[in-house]
């Protein structure tokens, strides 16, 4: 939709758009403020008139608009001052239909709201990094495991406090896993701050960008130490037994001797 303006806004002139848009003759547009023609919106008003001690400049607004069929459209309004040569001011511009872009804006950020609520709620450790494997964000049950506070992580490379032979594990499996795309779960062993060893279960799952290539790493893991310990009981205890076994085995036959 391109139009042209005197000094105040007012329509000189408009283009076949509009009777498009609207189901009006575009002489019914002539002569009425612009902004009147898309609701009244204020922002659209205040285009024509530039701020105290400023020349007159670009300007952009956006408006909402019902269309002669009732469809409800959201229009990006730019004008650009036009000084003529006998020192007139008027204004050139045009309306874009961005309807879409708006909608997509919406969704994306619903679509944020929920990773974001998901993230907080879990009870796991999360993190989410880029495609630099820098933190982007991490969740409250991230900050109480391993001790460190978001504000202080965010933009650092991930893993990077941990010692340097546990990093490079970590950087290899997500190098490998943001050059193919997909999933991936393995167990690794981790160090507190306390010196303590925990075992860890770690599932990493990339994210995809409007193209379809990983933009970026989803990391939850799960504190293991103590199925591992009883593990390890279990194991410890079925080996004493069978040593026992063997003993009470061979002593019969010691004796038969």
């Amino acid at each position: 939709l391109l139009f042209r303006t005197d000094a105040t806004g007012a329509v000189t002139f408009i283009n076949d758009s509009y009777a498009r848009l609207t189901g009006q003759p575009v002489e019914t547009a002539l002569g009425r403020p612009l902004h009147a023609l898309f609701g009244g919106v204020p922002e659209v008003a205040a285009l024509f008139v530039p701020a105290p001690g400023t020349a007159p400049g670009r300007g952009q607004a956006r408006a909402d608009w019902l269309t002669s069929d009732g469809t409800a459209r959201s229009l990006e309004i730019n004008v650009v001052p036009l000084h003529r040569p006998n020192g007139e001011l008027a204004w050139v511009g045009s309306a874009a239909d961005v309807s879409g872009l708006v909608r997509a804006q919406a969704d994306l950020r619903a679509q944020l709201g929920l990773a974001r609520s998901l993230l907080a709620s879990s009870p796991l450790p999360m993190s989410v990094l880029d495609t630099h494997n820098r933190y982007l964000d991490v969740n409250r049950a991230w900050e109480q495991f391993t001790g460190r506070s978001r504000d202080a992580v965010l933009g650092t490379t991930a893993a990077s406090y941990l010692p340097a032979e546990e990093a490079a594990v970590h950087d290899a499996r997500d190098a490998a896993l943001l050059a193919h795309g997909g999933e991936m779960t393995y167990e690794t062993a981790w160090h507190g701050r306390d010196g303590r060893q925990r075992d860890l279960l770690v599932s990493k799952s990339t994210f995809p960008d409007a193209e379809g290539r990983p933009m970026g790493i989803v990391v939850c893991f799960m504190d293991i130490s103590d199925f591992r310990e009883a593990e390890r009981a279990t194991r410890a205890a079925r080996d004493a037994a069978l040593e026992l076994s063997l003993i009470h085995i061979s002593e019969p036959t010691r004796l038969g001797m």
